[in-house]
């Protein structure tokens, strides 16, 4: 939600808006991100709801905004001036519940969040009333646009979709440097996964798959980045599969810089987590060259298109023969040339603008 916010108003700037950022005065963000966009305003409340329903629409008013957006699933003020923007990134705990109900996931809510969610507590009937009295909103792709429908029961006039997009460091020439790992005893081949070690990564199902590939494929390995150290169950779990840490598997955190040259370099780009609302991740390796096995559950297919090859994350199996697959050199080729064509058509640029012509639309309308 923060390369969201950041991105789009950087963006959005450049269209000609004039921007005004309002935050809780107790909870301060890093201004270097929004001073070069707009002016920020540090707004003093008694608590949260007091921000939302008394601060936040009353600042609207003193600054004459023509539109407020709240970018990252909450703040939005039940009364307001002007026309309300909601980005809803995801409906998660909704679409796990359904996943298990409907028996294609087993086990519990926890097992897949780390927590229960009670869908009829004070907190959740607050947020879904705020999702419903926006006057449009915002989700990054078709998938989460039937998710949004179903289950909050918004209407599908009241949603547009605007996707994500790469930053620009993925974006740039490889430079043809040699290739630095970011740890010690990482080299060619290795298939790369990024995106973290929650629970619905799933990547317990991708260290069993990758046991299956590294007998068929010596010289592979795998790399796992997430934003946090992993559990000590995964740890455990690579040694019971009869796989050296560090050797065979790098479980990795905290990378930022050695991204996109790590992208770059591996030989594929695995996934199989259970639901991707989009998979920024994907799209990022395909900036860089690099094909992508990935679920076939949630939007992967609109993020990776001719790019890759989705699996059912269930089928460990077909998942295993889809990555053994691209040890053909000339398919690997063909699969990374159609994903540079289709990850082209991702930018900021054009999702700001997108943005504004909601914004522009609820204006005409109102």
């Amino acid at each position: 939600m923060d390369r969201y916010t950041c991105s789009l108003i950087r963006e959005l700037q450049g269209l000609g808006l004039d921007l005004f950022f309002f935050h809780r005065a107790k909870e301060e963000v890093y201004r270097q991100h929004l001073e070069p966009y707009g002016q920020i305003f540090g707004l003093c409340d008694l608590f949260g709801l007091d921000w939302e329903q008394r601060a936040l629409p009353s600042a609207l008013v003193k600054f004459g905004c023509s539109i407020y957006h709240a970018p990252a699933e909450r703040g939005i003020p039940f009364i307001s001036p002007c026309p309300r923007v909601y980005s809803l990134h995801s409906v998660t705990e909704y679409s796990y519940a359904s996943m298990i109900q409907d028996g294609k996931l087993s086990g519990s809510l926890k097992d897949f969040l780390g927590y229960i969610p009670n869908f009829d507590s004070v907190r959740a009937i607050y947020w879904r009333m705020g999702a419903r009295c926006a006057e449009h909103i915002l989700t990054p792709s078709e998938f989460s646009k039937r998710e949004i429908v179903r289950f909050l029961k918004i209407e599908e006039t009241a949603i547009s979709v605007t996707p994500l997009a790469p930053d620009p460091e993925f974006l740039s020439t490889p430079a043809g440097k040699p290739f630095v790992p970011p740890a010690a005893g990482i080299r060619q081949p290795y298939l790369l996964h990024v995106g973290g070690y929650e629970s619905h990564k799933n990547i317990e199902g991708l260290l069993r798959v990758f046991s299956q590939i590294k007998p068929q494929w010596p010289e592979i390995q795998l790399v796992v980045v997430g934003s946090r150290p992993p559990s000590l169950a995964l740890v455990e779990l690579v040694a019971r599969l009869g796989l050296a840490l560090q050797k065979d598997v790098f479980l990795l955190d905290g990378l930022t810089n050695e991204l996109p040259q790590l992208y770059e370099y591996a030989h594929l780009f695995v996934s199989l987590s259970w639901r991707e609302s989009f998979g920024l991740p994907y799209l990022e390796a395909l900036c860089r060259g690099t094909p992508v096995v990935a679920s076939s559950w949630g939007a992967t297919s609109e993020v990776v298109g001719p790019g890759g090859e989705p699996v059912d994350p269930q089928n460990e199996a077909q998942a295993c023969e889809a990555m053994l697959s691209f040890r053909d050199l000339d398919k690997r080729a063909k699969f990374s040339r159609a994903g540079l064509t289709h990850a082209s058509r991702f930018s900021w640029k054009s999702t700001a603008q997108a943005t504004l012509r909601t914004y522009e639309m609820l204006l005409q309308n109102r």
